[in-house]
């Protein structure tokens, strides 16, 4: 059965590195003129041990498109969107540019989520992608609960750096 995509393109152009502290990427929803800010990386170390670092501690999705269903409950419970790619399901495998220390070291994350990050300047997430808390009230505003729309991931840099 295809899929019935009602919901607007999300597009993220992540413009730092997974390194780079704070959240650099520009989002934009097909139709709405406002840009929001948000991140395509999981934060760049452990929060209980800053001396583990990027790769070590986290996956990294790969650049590319994906399906989102936006929720109530998405993210642990909250308001968000579940990801996928085209062809697999909402919670299942997404590829990662890196081998994920959080799935055995397979190129692969799951349960990967568009959310509102924990601040303005802390991602909050393994592998899932974040709006700036500022933006998220005007962000999901432009919803409704279940539709699905395409989620676009662009990097500048596709790397662990």
């Amino acid at each position: 059965m295809p899929d019935i995509l009602t919901g607007p393109t999300i597009i993220m152009r992540e413009r730092g590195r997974w390194s780079d502290p704070g959240l650099h990427a520009i989002v934009t929803i097909e139709g709405v003129n406002d840009a929001f800010i948000g991140s395509s990386w999981p934060n760049p170390y452990k929060p209980s041990n800053p001396a583990i670092r990027l790769e070590k501690y986290a996956g990294a999705i790969c650049q590319g498109e994906y399906i989102y269903q936006f929720l109530s409950t998405a993210h642990n419970g909250k308001v968000g969107f579940n990801l996928r790619t085209k062809d697999g399901i909402f919670n299942g495998q997404i590829p990662t540019i890196n081998m994920n220390p959080n799935q055995n070291y397979q190129l692969y994350a799951i349960n990967v989520d568009l959310h509102c990050s924990n601040k303005p300047n802390w991602k909050g997430s393994l592998a899932c992608q974040t709006i700036n808390p500022y933006f998220w009230p005007d962000f999901i505003s432009h919803f409704k609960e279940n539709m699905q729309g395409l989620y676009i991931l662009k990097r500048d840099f596709e790397e662990v750096s």
